[in-house]
């Protein structure tokens, strides 16, 4: 495994987004930043829906988060040069789309599996599911009282223990993006994130707090700056007022500026990690 130095992957990084920030431009926009208003408005028209209208809402919102991974696979293919242009980059990131999709699938249901053993444990308490999920804080707590502490207990260690296998998942796995854009591959994706990122763990999770946290600071700040003014100047709360759509684009151009750095990030991580050297299904 080759020696990374994530001060030189954070050089190259800059130096990419800088001589690059031209041909970026379209796919950030289309590919990001859209899809990131879009779902913001969204998902604010879709708190106030009845549950059944909410979760067709939900539904729309996770495919236009496929759309945010194809920009991001676009972005990957440019980073590793197999892709020079905006337009090969988007053509080379929707083919890879559908293996990144069945690889987010598998993850999603790895982690329902892993977590399994507390719904069960909330069927066999005798938990009232429907109280549980009704959103109404006095009902969700009225619950959560009626739950035997034995159960309580064993849920709270088991998420605990699951949230741990999730996070070093996440690290181990946080290449696969830029695997799947550059080697073409689904089942085999997993096995060779895992390999390229022996060593690398403490690092890459370092690089994941400081982004969310500088991430999650920026993005609260332009909601709380500018969704107070707008709110102050007219519209109020309505998500489709002027002002609060001019938020949610302020907001989420902020959040694609964050997903852009780090799909770049990633990518030039995985160069680095694999040494340089030239993988078996990098022809696209």
């Amino acid at each position: 495994m080759a020696s990374v130095n994530m001060s030189a992957v954070w050089d190259r990084t800059t130096e990419f987004l800088r001589d690059s920030g031209a041909r970026l431009a379209p796919l950030v926009l289309l590919l990001i930043v859209a899809p990131l208003a879009l779902g913001g408005v969204l998902t604010a028209i879709g708190n106030g829906m009845a549950p059944g209208s909410r979760q067709g809402v939900q539904a729309l919102t996770i495919g236009l988060s496929f759309v945010s991974m194809w920009g991001q696979l676009a972005i990957a293919a440019m980073v590793t040069g197999l892709a020079p242009s905006s337009q090969r980059a988007g053509a080379l990131g929707l083919a890879r789309l559908p293996k990144m999709i069945g690889a987010s699938l598998l993850l999603g249901a790895a982690i329902l599996l892993l977590l399994a053993p507390v719904l069960v444990a909330l069927l066999r308490s005798g938990t009232d599911l429907a109280m549980l999920g009704s959103g109404d804080p006095a009902l969700v707590q009225l619950a959560m009282r009626a739950i035997p502490p034995a159960y309580v207990w064993f849920m709270v260690l088991w998420s605990l223990a699951a949230l741990g296998v999730i996070l070093w998942a996440s690290v181990r796995l946080s290449l696969l993006l830029p695997v799947v854009a550059a080697e073409n591959l689904l089942l085999g994706a997993f096995r060779r994130s895992f390999a390229i990122t022996r060593g690398l763990a403490l690092k890459i999770f370092g690089v994941f707090v400081l982004l969310a946290v500088v991430s999650n600071i920026a993005q609260l700040a332009a909601k709380a700056v500018f969704g107070t003014v707008f709110a102050l100047l007219g519209g109020g709360t309505d998500p489709l007022s002027l002002g609060s759509l001019v938020t949610t684009l302020l907001v989420a151009t902020i959040s694609a500026a964050f997903v852009m750095l780090s799909a770049a990030f990633l990518s030039n991580l995985y160069l680095a990690a694999r040494g340089g050297a030239a993988t078996d299904t990098l022809a696209g």
